[in-house]
């Protein structure tokens, strides 16, 4: 759930300043049913595994579209 995964990283300011993004892009991703970019849980299940559970996302295939 894209929520508890930027809550728990600290909200969406965090996340913003931690991703380079900027805070409507990932208020976006709270909203999206699509969530939070495939690239962006590769990325938290690396430095934050607590967080993002690094087996789930390499047991998901990447989208064919390219979210940003």
């Amino acid at each position: 759930d894209a929520n508890k995964i930027i809550d728990s990283l600290g909200g969406t300011s965090a996340v913003a300043e931690l991703t380079g993004v900027t805070t409507g892009a990932v208020s976006q991703w709270r909203t999206s049913e699509n969530g939070v970019p495939w690239h962006w849980l590769k990325f938290f299940a690396q430095i934050r595994p607590d967080v993002v559970d690094p087996e789930s996302v390499k047991t998901k295939e990447q989208p064919d579209e390219n979210r940003v």
